[in-house]
């Protein structure tokens, strides 16, 4: 087994065991619950609400086509047949995406060995697999999405394959993964534009006759058909009920969260922000701490702008410089469009771009290691210089470790889930109301679909006026029903208010049963009953 083989599998054996350190913490967070809720359900045999109330029906079951209007039901259906086999509960939950990090890690050392060599491609995985954002990201389900790391690198691999081989159906595999990914989340489209720029730097003077060669009408139509297979759950749900186009078109100008995609400066020095704090690791603040690699961000911009210069210089004469000037045009690419937004400008969007920049870094101090006279000293610089970011990352992962282990995390991600539960389950036949987001998903996965609460919320800072009269109905049928909000601290969207001109007009009033704090004592979650 080569050196660069053996940095490989070393890194995949730290992800391993960075990732499932105390599984259970910190608590389970809703977006990574939102697409297993479906599945729990599903298992347990009861009724999913399907959003804008498009499904498919089924031998006799309503199946989820989405889990929001820009959020494939993709996850869903991987984790009916995982929690069938190992199980529901939090370990099993955050095993699937950790398995898909693993993937993603292997595919990426496949592609980087292509690219740069054995040893580079070791040490890239090493580094991406030991990543505060990898890590953590990933062990969560970077909210719904971590899946499109893996389908960014499988798509990528696949489009290679093709260039390589001459072997159509690997276009048309890309061509479906593609697709796929715009199933599990809308904002996939960014990587359409990346697959192009690809195909165009690999293939340098190929690239003409093989984009050719595709744009063969019969191919063409295979290449779309793929792509329509992959994005069968948005198209079908917005021939339903057009959701999805929707939501973009009321977000195009302002977004729900505040973002104004007309300030196009502003956004894009957001962005790359985000890029920086990406590399950086230093955004996990629900942990319970901030810890991260203050040298990442300049050594990438270092990275990156080596490569693009060199590149340009001596592209045409050496193949590693185009394609680190390829790596890295993907990467600011990918940046640059994530700066248009139809919900928030968040690092988490960047995380499909992982581990490409530890590859373009680790590549780029090779390359530049060739002036040097002698491999074994290129080799030992480029490991020394790796291997102290590499240092860097893990004293952040294990300083994340060991304040999580006495913080068990932080407001709606702390582990106050987990108690909220427990008092839930110990009566679930009475009806549970969620009038904050957050709250319903993670009781609905760690009760195994005993306790399924109803949201009722709306997506808006201020309730719309007819909230209080469908709390008012609400209450009216089901006076012994439970009442969830977040305490102020972390509520998302205040509903107390409404509740409280709801209970007036029944002449009843808002009395709190059950607090849950996280481990500093800060309440977390107030459960209601009306009285």
């Amino acid at each position: 087994m080569s050196f660069g083989r053996v940095l490989a599998l070393a890194g995949l054996i730290a992800f391993w065991g960075l990732a499932l350190a105390q599984p259970d913490l910190p608590g389970l967070y809703y977006d990574e619950a939102a697409d297993a809720a479906p599945a729990v359900r599903l298992l347990a045999g009861k009724p999913v609400e399907a959003v804008r109330d498009v499904s498919l029906d089924l031998f006799g079951l309503r199946l989820p086509v989405m889990v929001m209007d820009y959020v494939g039901a993709v996850s869903t259906y991987l984790y009916i047949p995982w929690f069938g086999l190992l199980g529901v509960g939090v370990l099993q939950l955050r095993l699937l995406p950790i398995a898909g990090g693993m993937i993603t890690l292997a595919l990426a050392g496949v592609l980087g060995r292509r690219w740069l060599g054995s040893f580079p491609a070791g040490l890239g995985v090493l580094l991406g697999a030991v990543h505060p954002s990898f890590v953590f990201w990933t062990r969560q389900g970077v909210h719904v999405s971590s899946l499109l790391g893996l389908l960014a690198v499988a798509s990528l691999l696949s489009l290679d394959n093709w260039l390589k081989t001459g072997r159509i159906r690997w276009a048309y595999l890309a061509a479906f993964l593609f697709g796929l990914g715009l199933s599990v989340k809308l904002l996939f489209l960014w990587w359409g534009p990346v697959l192009g720029l690809y195909l165009w730097v690999r293939a340098g003077p190929k690239a003409g006759p093989a984009l050719a060669e595709l744009l063969r009408p019969g191919r063409l139509a295979l290449a779309a058909l793929g792509v329509l297979v992959g994005a069968w759950m948005p198209l079908y749900y917005n021939l339903r009920s057009g959701g999805t186009l929707g939501v973009v078109t009321a977000n195009l100008w302002r977004t729900s969260y505040g973002v104004e995609n007309w300030r196009v400066l502003d956004n894009l020095a957001t962005a790359f922000d985000h890029m920086l704090a990406l590399v950086r690791g230093d955004h996990f603040w629900f942990l319970g701490g901030r810890f991260g690699n203050a040298a990442y961000p300049p050594v990438l911009v270092g990275a990156l702008g080596a490569a693009l210069a060199g590149g340009f210089v001596l592209g045409r004469r050496d193949p590693s410089w185009r394609l680190l000037r390829g790596l890295a045009g993907i990467i600011l690419l990918v940046t640059a469009q994530s700066a248009f937004t139809v919900s928030g400008l968040w690092p988490t969007h960047l995380y499909l771009l992982m581990p490409l920049p530890q590859l373009l870094t680790v590549g780029v101090i090779f390359r530049l290691g060739s002036l040097l006279r002698g491999q074994t000293l290129r080799v030992v610089l480029a490991l020394l210089a790796g291997l102290g970011l590499g240092l860097g990352d893990l004293a952040a992962d294990l300083n994340y470790h060991r304040t999580l282990a006495e913080t068990g995390g932080w407001l709606r991600m702390s582990d106050a889930i987990y108690r909220l539960v427990d008092c839930l389950a110990a009566d679930p036949d009475r009806p549970v109301l969620a009038l904050d987001w957050g709250i319903a998903a993670p009781v609905v996965v760690l009760t195994g679909g005993r306790v399924t609460p109803l949201e009722l919320f709306f997506y808006q800072p201020q309730a719309p006026p007819e909230l209080v009269d469908m709390l008012y109905g609400y209450a009216g049928r089901f006076p012994n029903a439970r009442y969830l909000l977040h305490a102020p601290e972390a509520t998302v969207y205040d509903r107390r208010a409404e509740l409280g001109r709801a209970a007036a007009a029944l002449g009843r009033r808002p009395v709190l049963e059950f607090t849950t704090h996280q481990r500093d004592g800060k309440p977390v979650h107030l459960v209601y009953r009306l009285e």
